[in-house]
């Protein structure tokens, strides 16, 4: 970030001289290339080479000094176009679309021949280039042969999604969370939050507990808003999306932090589903904690 931030100052030499330090410290296997400290996250080792990038295009490096680490973002993008977080997706988006400018000069024309758990004959050309074409491969577990011929550039990636359940030993964050009603026809309410982290002696980074509004039900945001104000909390800020209150914290750490705010209830709705709450870290999504939440009659 910093040699970036130097080469957008026109600090050119001293960018240049940042990248050829970090080179030793780089990670290339099978022409992939990337940066990764102990103990760091998989958003924080994208937004790393995403910065890479960007320092060496700006810098004038070439091409084939760039494509391994365009290598591993392309690699680490989900099927949707996104990497793991916000950041880390606004950042890598950035260093592969001007990557792409470059390299998207020339006419290109590939034709791909798929054979195996998919039979498909495709086409990347000057009129559906910017379009993503997708296919199903109704076989798995298959092989896949894939030929291409022509001229251009173009990216093929394959992605298998399968669920699997979280141990709760592996889970980083303890979330316990409780509704209860404040008046005697449960038209006002409150939700009452707990959270903390677990591993011993150690705290997380920026981290959100995210609450899905039970139906029919609104947080008040005046009581959300004054949730900042307590500056021991390290609470951020509050935000409601739609029926999901989002709130950030800087840091969660081993003792429980405790939060409350007020909710009412704008539609009567009879027998309505438990409301869902989880915490996750910021830049590493994976981490998360779920539970759900009901109202005391």
């Amino acid at each position: 970030m910093y040699a970036y931030a130097l080469a957008l100052q026109g600090r050119k030499s001293d960018a240049s001289s940042l990248i050829d330090q970090m080179k030793p410290f780089a990670n290339n296997t099978d022409g992939v290339e990337y940066y990764r400290n102990p103990g760091s996250t998989k958003s924080t080792d994208i937004e790393t080479a995403a910065y890479a990038v960007l320092t060496n295009l700006k810098v004038g490096n070439s091409k084939s000094d760039i494509l391994p680490l365009i290598r591993y973002l392309t690699m680490n993008m989900n099927p949707y176009g996104g990497f793991h977080s916000t950041q880390d997706t606004c950042v890598g988006l950035d260093a592969i679309s001007r990557f792409a400018k470059i390299i998207y000069k020339d006419p290109v024309n590939i034709a791909l021949s798929i054979r195996g758990g998919l039979e498909e004959q495709l086409k990347i050309t000057e009129d559906n280039k910017i379009l993503v074409q997708r296919n199903k491969v109704s076989q798995v577990p298959s092989e896949l042969d894939i030929e291409a011929t022509g001229s251009g550039c173009g990216l093929l990636q394959t992605s298998l999604r399968f669920n699997t359940v979280t141990p709760p030993e592996k889970r980083k964050f303890d979330l316990q969370i409780t509704g209860e009603c404040t008046n005697s026809d449960c038209t006002e309410r409150s939700i009452t939050t707990l959270v903390s982290y677990k591993p011993d002696g150690k705290k997380s980074g920026m981290s959100v507990v995210q609450i899905k509004m039970i139906t029919g039900t609104v947080a008040d945001k005046d009581s959300l808003d004054k949730l900042t104000d307590d500056e021991d909390s390290n609470i951020l800020r509050t935000e409601v999306e739609n029926n999901k209150v989002n709130i950030y914290f800087s840091e969660i750490s081993n003792d429980v932090q405790q939060f409350s705010f007020d909710v009412k209830e704008i539609i009567k709705v009879n027998n309505p589903q438990p409301g869902t709450a989880k915490v996750f870290d910021y830049y590493a999504p994976e981490y998360s904690t779920s539970t759900t939440y009901t109202f005391g009659k």
